[in-house]
This record gives C-alpha cells, sequence and structure tokens, in this order.
C-alpha cells in the first residue's frame, strides 16, 4: 500500500446486511423507476431523443451499479474503473461489465433504442433475481405495467 487512497479505504467501515439490504433495495426502485424513462424514447426512435434516451439510462446504470456493488458489500472505486470493478463481483450477472460497456457506448445492437431498453431490462432482473436469493422477502418491483 503505497497511496493515501489505500489506507483511506482500509478505514472505511464494512457493509452490515441492513445496510447492504437497504441500498440493494433503495437503489433497485430507483433504477425501476428510471427504466420507465428510457419507455417513450425508445419506443418512438424517430423522434432521436437521445438526450432523455441516454439521461435515463445513465440514472439505471448508476443504480444497478450501487446495488451491485452493495450486494457484494463493496463501495463504489473510481469511476473510471467501475466497469473492471464490477467484472470482480461475485454477486452479479454473467457477463455484466460487457453488457453496461454495450448500453452505454450504444454498441451493437443497443444502437437500436428498443433493443437497448430490453437489454437493460433484462439486467435489471438479473440483478434483482440475484437480489431476492442474496436478501429473501426484499421488496424488488419487477413489473413493467
Amino acid at each position: 500500500m503505497n497511496n493515501s487512497l489505500d489506507r483511506l479505504r482500509l478505514q472505511l467501515p464494512t457493509y452490515s446486511d441492513d445496510r447492504a439490504r437497504h441500498r440493494v433495495t433503495d437503489h433497485l426502485a430507483k433504477a425501476h423507476f428510471s427504466i420507465y424513462g428510457l419507455a417513450w424514447p425508445s419506443k418512438a426512435p424517430r423522434r432521436a431523443d437521445y438526450f432523455s434516451y441516454f439521461y435515463n439510462l445513465g440514472c439505471v446504470f448508476d443504480h444497478l451499479v450501487s446495488a451491485m456493488l452493495a450486494l457484494n458489500r463493496q463501495w463504489r472505486a473510481h469511476e473510471k474503473r467501475i466497469l473492471e470493478q464490477l467484472g470482480h463481483l461475485q454477486l452479479a450477472p454473467a457477463d455484466v461489465a460487457t453488457r453496461m460497456q454495450s448500453l452505454i457506448r450504444h454498441e451493437g445492437e443497443n444502437r437500436d433504442m428498443g433493443v437497448g431498453a430490453s437489454n437493460i431490462r433484462r439486467l435489471f432482473a438479473d440483478v434483482a433475481e440475484i437480489s431476492a436469493g442474496e436478501f429473501p422477502g426484499i421488496d424488488v418491483p419487477t413489473d413493467w405495467d
């Protein structure tokens, strides 16, 4: 440990189960709400409302990252390394870093806003399923009606 940041990280309190449960529940609810914001620009791509789409996608991304870190009792690293950090989580959907990178960069099939919105819903459902397994009885919204 050469730098002061590493020393400071060692002083952070460890995650309690109550803290993790609260943060997972809170961030999944916020991600679920933001996914609703993805619905209308993705259904009308001819309007090309990329600002709204990417704003809501960024919100979903941020909340899903926070939920997954809480599941793994980890604090957020520097944002430039968040995809790297996600790739090392034990409690996370398969290929989570690759999936999120493709969504944020608007790559491949995710160039289509409708497909991207569908893929982010699928990623949300995967995180919600893992969360329910880790915290039985947790109240996670999963419907889109």
